[in-house]
């Protein structure tokens, strides 16, 4: 079950925002998701902002609630660096909010609902989850297309050192969430998704992996440094192109692998990856 699960450590400012994007549209909720709403949020973070709509909206609509929101990011919590507006219809996250890892699904378990979800008619008990493979498919490719960059589509020994690490990171990064989606399991979101160690982890416990057994990709865990806003930092840990190279793209084949002897769903036979 999967429910709004109460919040203690929100950003209150960021509640704001949300306030003013939900008085100024009027939809049938609006809910802060993220960081803000999580907790572990820095001083910096993105204020995320998901709307709820009746009906489908227009791309008006859409380009007003994102300037209603960056308006009033700037007089409420100026140092963010800005907001994110997602406008889904509430047929749409009802049908989505009960697939593990699924975007609804993270709003509703995660996110601060300004309107009570009981005044708005729907429940936040929805039965068993499901996984969703949208999701699952999505991680796969993008998993594949980062590794063969690697092997094929860049040269390992000009690109830049952030830009060469960070395809990397992504690579084992989709392909671990990959793997644990297509088992049924959900992964961390946020900076703490982006943690190669700690999917690495989740996935030998998961998957009740013995602790001798070698995850593919392991190595390479210190890439996490390379994801997301630490792509920033000066000092990074130097990478091993070479091994790199020869290493990630064949460990994110292996872990397709693996999904499908763990889980029975095998990438290299669904039709919809095909091409």
């Amino acid at each position: 079950m999967v429910e709004i699960a109460p919040i203690t450590r929100h950003d209150s400012r960021a509640a704001q925002v949300a306030g003013a994007v939900h008085d100024s549209l009027s939809p049938v909720q609006t809910i802060l998701f993220g960081s803000r709403a999580r907790g572990d949020y820095r001083w910096y973070s993105d204020i995320d902002i998901f709307v709820i709509t009746a009906d489908e909206t227009e791309p008006d609509y859409r380009e007003y609630a994102k300037s209603v929101a960056e308006q009033a990011r700037k007089e409420l919590l100026p140092e963010a660096d800005k907001t994110d507006v997602i406008c889904w219809t509430l047929q749409k996250f009802l049908d989505n909010r009960g697939l593990k890892n699924n975007l609804a699904n993270h709003v509703a378990r995660d996110g601060l609902p300004i309107m009570p979800p009981e005044d708005i008619g729907y429940s936040s008990d929805y039965g068993a989850e499901g996984i969703d493979w949208n999701n699952v498919r999505t991680r796969v490719r993008d998993a594949r297309e980062n590794a063969y960059a690697i092997q094929n589509g860049i040269d390992v020994e000009r690109i830049g050192e952030k830009v060469f690490g960070h395809i990397a990171q992504q690579a084992l990064e989709h392909g671990y969430k990959a793997l644990l989606g297509a088992n049924g399991h959900d992964y961390p979101v946020g900076r703490h998704g982006h943690d190669l160690a700690g999917l690495i982890a989740l996935v030998r416990e998961r998957l009740a992996l013995s602790a001798d057994f070698r995850v593919h990709g392991e190595y390479h865990s210190y890439l996490t440094e390379y994801a997301g806003s630490a792509i920033y930092a000066d000092d990074l840990p130097p990478l091993n192109r070479g091994r790199i190279h020869q290493e990630i793209p064949d460990a994110v084949e292996q872990l397709m692998r693996l999904m499908a002897e763990t889980s029975g769903y095998d990438p290299s036979t669904d039709p919809e990856l095909a091409g």
